[in-house]
């Protein structure tokens, strides 16, 4: 029987990247209809906790559209810097040496 699960994501990572279209050229809803999200996703009432895998590929294939290379870099380097490693770090809780601490990486990345 072919695995028919559906990969999910938080709505709040689709969230960021949809902000950081939104902030080149401010057209948001269209990119929301093209990757056929909920209208209300950036809405701090949305229900939406979770949201298919594909939508967040289909924003992030059109911020990569929309912008230049260099804007698309910044842009990527910042959400990973200032959003992404910081709450992936939080997560680790072996502190007690390095190998434990990589190995403990190793299984969140799963």
């Amino acid at each position: 029987m072919p695995n028919t699960d559906i990969p999910l994501v938080h709505s709040e990572e689709v969230k960021l990247f949809a902000t950081m279209l939104n902030e080149l050229d401010g057209d948001i809803h269209s990119l929301l209809e093209t990757a056929r999200m909920p209208q209300d996703i950036l809405s701090s009432q949305s229900s939406n906790a979770f949201v298919p895998e594909s939508a967040l590929k289909s924003v992030f294939q059109t911020l990569g559209e929309r912008a230049s290379p260099e804007k698309f870099a910044l842009l990527t380097w910042t959400l990973c810097h200032d959003i992404y490693v910081p709450r992936f770090a939080n997560q680790i809780t072996q502190t007690h040496s390095l190998k434990a601490a990589l190995e403990e990486v190793s299984q969140l990345l799963k």
